[in-house]
């Protein structure tokens, strides 16, 4: 749980300083590109997934990028708009993909508590 938390700040700080304050009209598809590098770098560098991956920089950029593209495009309860029109959009999807990214690398409880947590935001 702390580990997810974690995750989330760091994906919330990233977003902040990514999304101009008048942000109107990003397309999904080319705020996901934007991100990518960014959330990617930053889960690979200092944070509880880089803490517990055993192999290289690299091996775990691609790891987190092949997260990445599940979260953004196949996880059914990843429901980000197709357009982004404002800045607090961008946090909270950007914290919502770093949440689910961190779910689906630990997996278990964490994936668990994700999904719970996405059906309740979704009522």
């Amino acid at each position: 749980m702390k580990k997810i938390i974690l995750v989330t700040l760091a994906c919330f700080v990233l977003q902040s300083q990514y999304v101009a304050a008048e942000v109107s009209g990003v397309k999904k598809e080319d705020w996901l590109r934007t991100l990518k590098p960014i959330e990617v770098q930053t889960l690979c560098i200092d944070s509880p997934i880089q803490r517990k991956f055993s192999g290289s920089y690299q091996e775990c950029t691609q790891v987190v990028a092949k997260l990445f593209d599940k979260c953004g495009h196949e996880v059914y309860n990843v429901k980000i708009p197709d357009v982004l029109t404002s800045r607090q959009e961008g946090e909270k999807y950007g914290g919502i993909m770093g949440e689910c990214i961190a779910a689906y690398y630990f997996g278990g409880e964490h994936l668990s508590l994700f999904n719970r947590t996405q059906a309740a935001f979704a009522k």
